[in-house]
């Protein structure tokens, strides 16, 4: 059986990722795209990938906070 995945939660922490694509777009605002994303301007290691599982893959994004970590070396 396969649960189903939020895609608005960072599968590292399983804290809020505030990624633009999963936020509610009923706020009056319209064409929102990804350029607005925090992760647009975000440096990633090469490696990235391989700290989700593979069911996360794609489907939703890591957290800023942890992508900090991972870029100190912490994660």
């Amino acid at each position: 059986m396969t649960k189903d995945v939020d895609p608005s939660i960072c599968p590292l922490c399983g804290k809020g990722n505030f990624c633009v694509m999963t936020q509610d777009l009923t706020d009056g605002e319209s064409g929102r795209s990804m350029k607005a994303c925090w992760c647009m301007s975000a440096s990633f290691p090469e490696n990235y990938q391989s700290y989700l599982a593979q069911q996360d893959l794609d489907k939703r994004c890591i957290c800023e906070s942890c992508l900090d970590q991972m870029n100190a070396g912490k994660a």
